[in-house]
C-alpha cells in the first residue's frame, strides 16, 4: 500500500491510502501505531510525504509496568524500523514489482 500521512497523535499515525498492493481495498485510510522514537525501533513520518509501509496486525499491548505484562486488545496495525517501510521515492521499482507479483499469489 502507498500512504500519505496527514495527522499525528502521539504514537498513532493516520494515512490516506493511495494504492493497494495487498490488503482490504474497501478502506481509504488506516491508522498505524509505532513508538515514534527510533531508540526503541519506532518510526516517525512527515506530513504529506508518501511511504511504502510494511505493517502487521497484532492483538496485544504490553503494559508499561515492571513486569511487562501483555494484555489482549482489539487488533491493530503497527510498524517499526525492522520493516522495509520507506519513503516511496526511495523504494526501487523492482521491489514494487516483486510485491505486486507476490500479492497476486
Amino acid at each position: 500500500m502507498f500512504f500519505t500521512w496527514y495527522r499525528l497523535n502521539c504514537d498513532l499515525f493516520s494515512f490516506l491510502i493511495n494504492e493497494f498492493i495487498k490488503g482490504t481495498e474497501s478502506i481509504r485510510e488506516v491508522e498505524i501505531t509505532t513508538s515514534g522514537f527510533e531508540g526503541d525501533c519506532g518510526m516517525s513520518f512527515e506530513v504529506g510525504a508518501e511511504y511504502l509501509i510494511y505493517s502487521y496486525e497484532i492483538d496485544y499491548r504490553t503494559t508499561s509496568n515492571l513486569y511487562l505484562i501483555s494484555e489482549k486488545v482489539k487488533p491493530y496495525f503497527t510498524t517499526d524500523l525492522c520493516t522495509r517501510t520507506n519513503y516511496i521515492n526511495n523504494v526501487k521499482q523492482r521491489e514494487l514489482k516483486k510485491l505486486k507479483r507476490l500479492a497476486k499469489k
